[in-house]
């Protein structure tokens, strides 16, 4: 319950910013989790502190500018990736794959890419090394990212006496 007060104190604290802050952080690939942050959030929804529109809002806002600066990192150093992988094959034809799927699904697949775990939080450099179009990769992300941080506050918010059984 300790981590849970302690997020609930950043939230109080630092409001909104909190919640945009967290999911920034989530979306370049840290060890945050996003079910943790959003759904504290929905948590302070049900007590009255946050308003559910605004604590999705600033969460998808969050996880958009977190997936921009991965996207930025995934910009600066395909090229270099691209020549350090040309000699190990594997490694080389996963990066091709991910080249693929980027210029297969794009949109579709960045959207979708919000929801998977593990998925959500890498999506956004092969994006970047492949020069995706950045108003398509951040219209599928923050329209991805809102639902899924939507969702996370309306289970929360749903699941209040559940939560605070623990």
């Amino acid at each position: 319950m300790e981590n849970f007060e302690f997020v609930e104190k950043i939230f109080s604290s630092f409001g909104y910013l909190g919640i945009f802050f967290l999911m920034a952080l989530e979306s370049t690939a840290t060890p945050v989790a996003s079910e943790v942050v959003m759904g504290l959030a929905g948590f302070l929804v049900a007590k009255g502190i946050f308003n559910f529109f605004w604590a999705s809002f600033y969460g998808a806002l969050g996880s958009l500018v977190g997936s921009l600066f991965s996207y930025l990192i995934g910009l600066l150093i395909y090229e270099f990736l691209e020549k350090f992988l040309k000699d190990k094959s594997f490694f080389y034809k996963k990066l091709q794959k991910s080249k693929e799927l980027v210029r297969d699904y794009g949109m579709i697949g960045i959207f979708v890419g919000r929801f998977l775990p593990g998925v959500r939080h890498f999506i956004s450099f092969p994006a970047g090394f492949f020069k995706m179009n950045l108003f398509v990769f951040s219209l599928a992300t923050f329209l991805g990212s809102f639902i899924w941080c939507s969702l996370l506050v309306l289970l929360a918010k749903n699941l209040q006496q559940f939560i605070l059984s623990f």
